[in-house]
């Protein structure tokens, strides 16, 4: 009895079969492999995204490589696609489209890198016409697309001067307005849109074609704009420095697109709210009092370098030897010079050769006048002693990558009177009193604006019995 109960209460435990071991360890190598293979391809596409800048960058370097040949032989090829016909742009842009909507390293797209490159180096942009077409074309919107610096494509062409690639890019797209009202700055609208720029980069009346054009494309929202000092484009257009003889023609394309800017101010930290007409008054003031500075300076400067030159050194100095009329050291003086030992004449010295030149610390500034020889180089010299035989080390000078350009802009007071005389006449047609006041004095003030038709009316009279 006792035996069948511990039987009964054993507990039988089953021995798993060897076959189904087999198999789930099968199993779980193969989940394993399958884990692992997964993980591996997991980490390409990681690498593929880590890598697409550096893939779009090759590529866009790939095109620009081929601009830059084309530019030398005259032939716009990429591949087997023809760049200077309409056809061939088309099919390039199509088959490359997964690239060239996209942007490279700095944020920077195709067209930045063609806009921001030097003439000389890409062929111009009329032979580029139909590939900027095509680019400016793509779904991506390549024009709203801002680098690091939150340039535009059409910011930096304006930059660069390149006038005929920014008509292009202009004419290419359906709404350049949008794309000239987009401010530079990242974090804030109140910055520089292209009109601004364009105002401010120009530096010659040939600017000014390129300008009007701009203007005409842009609408009042894009006009009325204030970049990061507070300016609108009219208050730019009419600082003194600007008013060449061409200026006048730019202000009034401002005004006859948007009216609504001789309304707006530019707080100055010190003169308070200044209308266009005032900001222009400001500058014109400053400008002459930095010229009478200027002049006051020199004349300071002058009378300086005279005090410090003996009396009888000085350019005068005949009115003190009248004075001193009979004084032996005088007459002594008029004296002519006593004959001097002729020395014998020496034969010229010959100048050192590039062969002969001595070396040493200082640099010299000498430049070979044949420029077609090579690149600008500088030679090191020993002041003392000139060697015999010595060799030169050249050392050749870098130069700049982008040639800076000088405004050639010249103010004159005409220009800035004709200016003066255009806001003011515009302003007063088509405001009410209280309005032009304050527009032409400021709005702390207590002036009245009177006109004396009688005074007029009585010239005409005497005219006319004349």
């Amino acid at each position: 009895m006792g035996t069948s109960k511990q039987d009964d209460d054993l507990e039988i435990i089953e021995k798993p079969d060897k076959k189904e071991d087999e198999k789930e360890a099968e199993d779980d190598d193969g989940s394993a492999k399958s884990d692992e293979s997964s993980s591996e391809s997991g980490d390409s596409d990681d690498e593929d995204e880590e890598h697409p800048l550096k893939k779009v960058k090759d590529k866009f370097d790939r095109i620009l490589a081929d601009l830059k040949s084309g530019a030398k032989s005259g032939d716009i090829k990429s591949g087997s696609f023809d760049l200077s016909t309409s056809a061939g742009a088309k099919a390039f842009v199509s088959q490359n489209a997964v690239y060239l909507g996209k942007k490279s390293t700095k944020e920077q797209t195709l067209l930045h890198l063609i806009a921001e490159a030097e003439k000389d180096e890409l062929p111009s942009s009329r032979k580029m016409k139909y590939l900027i077409t095509e680019l400016v074309r793509l779904p991506e919107n390549l024009l709203e697309k801002r680098d690091e610096n939150g340039k535009t494509p059409l910011f930096c062409a304006i930059t660069s001067r390149n006038h005929r690639l920014v008509k292009i890019m202009c004419d290419a797209h359906h709404d350049v307005n949008s794309i000239l009202q987009i401010p530079k700055s990242l974090t804030t609208s109140q910055s520089a849109n292209c009109i601004h720029q364009a105002i401010m980069k120009k530096s010659s009346s040939k600017d000014d074609d390129l300008l009007k054009f701009l203007i005409e494309r842009a609408n009042a929202d894009t006009l009325l704009a204030v970049d990061e000092n507070g300016f609108t484009p009219l208050h730019l257009a009419v600082e003194y420095k600007r008013c060449d003889e061409a200026q006048l023609e730019i202000v009034k394309a401002l005004v006859e697109r948007c009216d609504k800017a001789l309304d707006m101010t530019y707080k100055h930290p010190e003169k308070g709210m200044l209308s266009p007409y005032l900001y222009h008054q400001l500058t014109y003031e400053e400008a002459k009092q930095k010229e009478r500075e200027s002049a006051e300076s020199k004349r300071r400067a002058e009378k300086t370098d005279i005090e410090a030159v003996p009396k009888s050194e000085r350019p005068d100095a005949k009115n003190n030897i009248k004075d001193r009329k009979g004084d032996p050291l005088k007459e002594k003086s008029r004296e002519p010079p006593a004959p001097q030992d002729t020395l014998p004449i020496q034969p010229p010295r010959r100048a050192p050769t590039h062969m002969e030149a001595p070396t040493g610390k200082f640099t010299s500034k000498l430049s070979s006048p044949d420029q077609g020889r090579g690149p600008l180089v500088t030679f090191t010299a020993i002041p003392n002693g000139y060697g015999k035989g010595e060799t030169l080390t050249p050392v050749e000078k870098k130069s700049s990558s982008r040639k800076t350009r000088t405004s050639r802009l010249k103010a004159t007071e005409a220009s800035a009177l004709a200016i003066k005389q255009f806001l003011k006449l515009e302003y007063l047609r088509k405001r009410n009193h209280d309005d032009a006041v304050e527009f032409l004095y400021g709005a702390q003030q207590d002036r009245q604006i009177y006109f004396d038709l009688v005074a007029g009316l009585k010239t005409r009279r005497k005219s006319r019995r004349s």
